[in-house]
């Protein structure tokens, strides 16, 4: 992207972007096309007004067209956590990870 500044000043107006703007901003963000500072700025913008919806599905969208599938044999187990555990909490999506590839299985 040559130029972020009509973007960053649309999401500092406090209106809504349109899909298209929404689309090209998450693009240029995902593919690394802007500064920290320029990121922070968009992405500050949103926050500070509320997302909307359709924002947020254009995001989501955009994501999952950039995302890196991969292919894993079976068996294959998916953890995650929330990542709001109380420090020195058991982390059990950590532990199933662990369990589940010691015992030969692929784990994302």
């Amino acid at each position: 992207m040559s130029d972020f500044t009509p973007l960053l000043k649309a999401a500092v107006s406090g209106k809504p972007l349109p899909s298209e703007a929404m689309a090209e901003a998450m693009a240029a963000l995902l593919d690394g096309a802007v500064s920290d500072v320029e990121a922070a700025a968009f992405l500050g913008a949103l926050a500070a007004r509320g997302e909307t919806i359709e924002e947020i599905s254009v995001a989501a969208e955009v994501m999952r067209s950039k995302a890196l599938r991969v292919a894993a044999p079976a068996p294959r187990g998916d953890t995650r956590g929330t990542g709001g555990g109380r420090p020195g909490a058991l982390k059990l999506s950590t532990a199933a990870a662990v369990m589940t590839g010691g015992g030969g299985g692929a784990v994302a």
